[in-house]
């Protein structure tokens, strides 16, 4: 096909510390400059993101904070390209992102091409966890998988018309692009997984705003049960062992305070030692892929992660289950 047009969509909030190196990287790609638009929508940033933005030549728009979803969907709608590629602003992009991704969109079936992370913050523990974890994980996903995270994909401008793009009731960076490719799936069309493609990603290296993130997702993930009951057990990227993790904490939690009965002490004591077992495949798989036993810490993050994301679910039941049906 001829090279099509491309827009390039980065929402951003409070990005200073990223926006420019993401800016970077979409500059410095190996595809036609002329065919390349940038549009940064900044998310009602309080910190330095737009004048680094506007010392670039970007379209920049400007919106009140109303989440990713609705940026993206502000950027997409103000976009003249073909092909519309999402990148968020922590990450960026190699030279031939866009070349390799405009590749697959020789069949007209497909609707959204996807690439993998990279990790840009080698240096911290916590982000080579993390990001060790989406290798493992990478490895089982198919060419043609449920879900595609939002962190560097595309779409052709003419579906994301058709579909009508994210839905804006997700307020928070979690899970708007899960509600999106469950859409996708459920109408039949075709998206593909290219893990050859790539975005360096600077993942969380604090781990208590890991662990607020990760509240949220819990919380999130509720809302998006209600609208997709279907895929509670797996999507590809998750399974229901990982969706099981949450509520068997949420069910240690709630037992602590009557372990003073010794069969509840027992039974707790049994539902942390599941949980504990269902951190170590995973946990093998990323000391056998990095030949490191330092990995080993994954376990505690990952029994953290369980109970922050327990609580997130508790909220979100009491908000998009509960309260909803009163």
């Amino acid at each position: 096909m001829n090279t099509p047009t491309v827009s390039i969509v980065i929402p951003a909030y409070n990005s200073s510390k990223t926006i420019a190196s993401a800016i970077e990287g979409c500059l410095k790609q190996d595809y036609d400059s002329k065919k390349i638009e940038i549009i940064v929508v900044d998310d009602g940033s309080q910190d330095n993101t737009k004048n680094i933005v506007n010392s670039y030549k970007v379209k920049y728009i400007y919106q009140t904070n109303q989440g990713p979803a609705t940026a993206r969907n502000n950027g997409w709608k103000h976009a003249n390209g073909e092909i519309i590629a999402f990148l968020d602003s922590d990450c960026i992009p190699r030279k031939y992102w866009l070349s390799k991704m405009v590749n697959h969109y020789n069949l007209p079936s497909v609707v959204c091409v996807g690439s993998r992370y990279g990790i840009a913050n080698r240096e911290s523990l916590l982000a080579c966890c993390i990001f060790f974890e989406f290798i493992v994980r990478y490895k089982r996903m198919p060419r043609h998988p449920k879900f595609l995270g939002s962190h560097g994909y595309s779409f052709r401008k003419s579906f994301l018309e058709t579909i009508g793009g994210y839905s804006e009731e997700y307020k928070m960076a979690s899970h708007e692009d899960n509600e999106l490719a469950y859409r996708i799936i459920a109408r039949g069309y075709t998206t593909v997984f290219d893990k050859t493609n790539i975005v360096e990603h600077h993942f969380p290296t604090n781990i208590f705003k890991y662990l607020r993130i990760q509240f949220w997702h819990g919380f999130w993930r509720m809302k998006l049960y209600v609208d997709h009951p279907h895929m509670i057990t797996g999507d590809d990227y998750s399974d229901i062992w990982d969706y099981a993790q949450p509520p068997l904490m949420l069910a240690f939690l709630i037992l602590l305070p009557f372990t003073f009965y010794k069969t509840i002490m027992f039974l707790d004591l049994f539902i942390l030692a599941c949980v504990v077992f269902l951190q170590i495949p995973i946990t093998l798989s990323i000391i056998s892929l990095c030949m490191r036993k330092r990995y080993f810490v994954y376990i505690p993050f990952m029994i953290m992660r369980a109970i922050a994301r327990s609580l997130g679910m508790v909220k979100g039941i009491i908000k998009f289950w509960i309260i909803k049906e009163r």
